[in-house]
């Protein structure tokens, strides 16, 4: 369905004496048909940024998107303005997803108009079977999103997006601004949609709960880089990187009471805009070598997935 190769993203600071982010460097990896691929890190590990660039919300310094065969890299906007019903976001805050002054059934309808999906006698029908699809009643039409609470205005969203039927779908921590009972409203009614019209997603979350259990495959961020990629339980239950370990290791996740408690991580997150050379993450890396301080490590096989370690070559 998905396929991301080597794509990279390149931030600028200052006029005079510029300063570079490198907030995606070489990231790779597929998505099935179907398949919900999880992204997970600390806050600043680019993982927003990788979804973005995907649906070509920014454009990529280098590398390669191809969905369906298609490399959407390169297409020019009226042939990406054609693609954007099968790829669709659902962005971090609902809230500001709508539009403050549009009425829900306005905001539900616009893009049945925008791309003529059904016939105007047809739109509002159309609108009422996607709210209650996505749990909500004909009393929502009328309301204004501010009169709403956030787990509605996310099924409002949610309704939006499904309206358009789509193939892809970017989850960028959908839930993460809700209560907790509410996220697992969400969540059941995000895997019930996908059951229902079998669309892929990228599922990006600081939340290793919920990666566990929305997610059949998973990568790990840190510093813009993918330092483990695999199937979520072999992640879960033997994980490779010493980050991997000490992210899993640092919380409480149901059913990985078997894994041996690893070090904490120590210190903090490099500067961005100064990384350190080798492995980025060798300053804080209980299992660090002479060789990580010098040399930036190989992505390599390890049983059913990937990682970039230095203990691993």
């Amino acid at each position: 369905m998905l396929e991301v190769r080597d794509i990279k993203k390149t931030f600028s600071k200052g006029l005079v004496h510029k300063k570079y982010l490198r907030a995606v460097d070489g990231v790779s990896f597929t998505i099935g048909e179907k398949e919900t691929f999880g992204l997970v890190g600390e806050s600043g590990c680019g993982k927003t940024t990788v979804g973005r660039l995907i649906l070509r919300l920014m454009e990529p310094d280098a590398g390669d998107v191809v969905f369906n065969g298609t490399n959407i890299t390169g297409l020019n906007k009226p042939d990406l303005r054609k693609m954007r019903p099968k790829m669709q976001i659902l962005f971090q805050d609902a809230d500001s997803s709508l539009h403050p002054r549009m009425r829900i059934r306005e905001s539900v309808a616009e893009p049945l108009k925008l791309y003529n999906l059904v016939p105007e006698s047809d739109i509002e029908k159309k609108v009422v079977e996607l709210l209650e699809m996505v749990g909500l009643q004909k009393e929502h039409l009328n309301r204004y999103p501010h009169e709403l609470s956030g787990g509605q205005n996310q099924r409002v969203v949610l309704a939006r997006v499904l309206a358009l039927g789509p193939q892809f779908i970017v989850a960028d921590e959908p839930t993460s601004a809700l209560d907790v009972s509410v996220q697992a409203q969400i969540l059941s009614l995000m895997n019930e949609m996908q059951q229902k019209y079998g669309f892929s997603c990228l599922f990006i979350s600081h939340d290793l709960s919920v990666i566990r259990k929305m997610t059949s495959n998973m990568g790990v961020m840190y510093l813009g880089k993918l330092v483990e990629t695999g199937r979520t339980e072999d992640v879960f239950e033997t994980p490779k990187h010493p980050y991997t370990q000490a992210l899993i290791s640092a919380v409480r996740i149901a059913g990985s009471e078997s894994l041996q408690k690893t070090s904490p991580i120590e210190g903090e997150t490099p500067d961005p805009m100064n990384p350190p050379s080798g492995c980025k993450f060798h300053t804080r890396c209980p299992q660090k070598m002479d060789i990580c301080e010098r040399v930036e490590p190989e992505v390599v096989n390890v049983g059913n997935g990937q990682v970039a370690c230095h203990l691993f070559e």
